[in-house]
């Protein structure tokens, strides 16, 4: 369960996903398909927080996300991972805090 707007909504709630899947397809018509780290068309494209929710940043804010190709994004988390960004362990991947879903 998470808290989004005070309320605690399920990770696998229809609304959470739709939101998600919404952000997410924003993000690549902006970055019209690009990997923002290589340039590439990818054919497996990632949605990447700029900023790691771990670290402060907004889950949902479209200026936090960007568009990466698969290779990009994994060298992207294996470096934030080796900074210690994450945590292993079910409380850190599957337990986030949000205190708002869109800045309003």
């Amino acid at each position: 369960m998470k808290l989004i707007n005070n309320q605690k909504i399920d990770k696998n709630d229809w609304r959470f996903r739709r939101d998600l899947e919404k952000a997410k397809f924003q993000v690549w018509l902006r970055d019209k398909g690009l990997c923002a780290k290589c340039g590439e068309i990818p054919e497996r494209h990632e949605t990447d927080h700029i900023i790691p929710i771990s670290q402060g940043g907004e889950p949902f804010e479209l200026t936090n996300l960007q568009t990466l190709c698969y290779p990009c994004h994994l060298e992207k988390t294996t470096d934030e991972r080796k900074r210690g960004y994450y945590t292993r362990g079910k409380s850190a991947s599957r337990t986030i805090l949000f205190c708002r879903l869109v800045k309003g």
